[in-house]
């Protein structure tokens, strides 16, 4: 065994003269670390040259291999064509002659189940399990950790539950690794907005954007919020989002709060692809709304 001084073992000779060429510590420790520092590119480029010369040997003993193999005159055992090249094994000239050739009836009872994808007792291969949902019984591809379906995660109360608690849970570890960053208010606008926010200043209508009504739990922002003539108008600007089934469910609670409070909700549905029919649109709803606007 060859020890060098930064500590590690070789069984080799040459293997450890090949190290101590480019070991730091070995070179500074003889030499001196001025030495090492004035011959520290001749030591990398002897190191990639002598990785070179090691790739390149191996490179011509493989090729000396392979034409020693060619030279004996192999023949296939499929369709008995001399090979001029090796493939895989060496044992067949190309795939087609692999793949048909005659195999043994143990082989085939393998290969069969292989590909059915039946359970083999005697190899001690268990079937697999069906999983499914716990509320909906749908059949899943993956077992999730809360057991429900993607569905029943978001619509169902007990999926909102055990949603909330994982939430809780995550937020809990955020914190004690110190990851959090705080609560910030919300100052991204959408584009949509923006627009809408230009068209009111050119027809020149008073308005305050995301204006905020108390409720029992939470606050209600109002993307627009428009008084005229003692009549409070709540103008919402609704993007896909909008269309989801949860989320018409809230927006429905949230109208009948305002609704009661004595607000008018005028809803828009914005387009969210850039074509000629959405542009269109984007000038109907906006017309509509005017007309609307001038006949409070």
């Amino acid at each position: 065994m060859y020890t060098c001084i930064c500590g590690k073992q070789f069984d080799n000779s040459q293997a450890y003269n090949g190290h101590r060429c480019h070991c730091k510590q070995y070179q500074i420790e003889t030499y001196g670390e001025e030495h090492y520092q004035k011959n520290k590119e001749l030591i990398l480029t002897r190191c990639a040259n002598a990785s070179k010369t090691l790739r390149n040997n191996l490179l011509k003993k493989k090729q000396e291999e392979l034409e020693k193999w060619i030279s004996e005159q192999h023949a296939c055992e499929h369709c008995g064509k001399i090979m001029t090249e090796k493939y895989g094994s060496g044992r067949f000239c190309c795939k087609s002659c692999a793949n048909s050739r005659h195999h043994s009836e143990n082989t085939r009872k393998k290969m069969s189940i292989a590909l059915k994808g039946k359970p083999s007792w005697n190899r001690g291969i268990k079937p697999k399990k069906e999983v499914r949902c716990k509320l909906c019984g749908k059949l899943l591809k993956k077992q999730p950790k809360t057991g429900l379906c993607q569905d029943c995660l978001r619509y169902t109360e007990e999926g909102k539950k055990l949603k909330s608690i994982k939430a809780q849970e995550s937020q809990k570890i955020i914190i004690a690794e110190g990851r959090h960053k705080g609560w910030q208010p919300r100052n991204i606008k959408s584009k949509s907005e923006e627009y809408f926010a230009q068209i009111l200043d050119t027809y020149k209508i008073e308005y305050k954007r995301e204006f905020p009504v108390k409720h029992i739990n939470q606050n209600y922002l109002l993307d627009f919020f428009i008084c005229k003539n003692n009549k409070l108008v709540d103008v919402e600007i609704d993007g896909k989002q909008h269309n989801y089934k949860d989320r018409i469910k809230l927006d429905k609670i949230r109208d009948e709060f305002l609704q009661q409070k004595g607000y008018i909700i005028y809803r828009i549905k914005w387009p969210y692809r850039n074509s000629v029919n959405s542009q269109q649109l984007i000038k109907n709803n906006i017309d509509n709304f005017i007309s609307f606007y001038n006949n409070l």
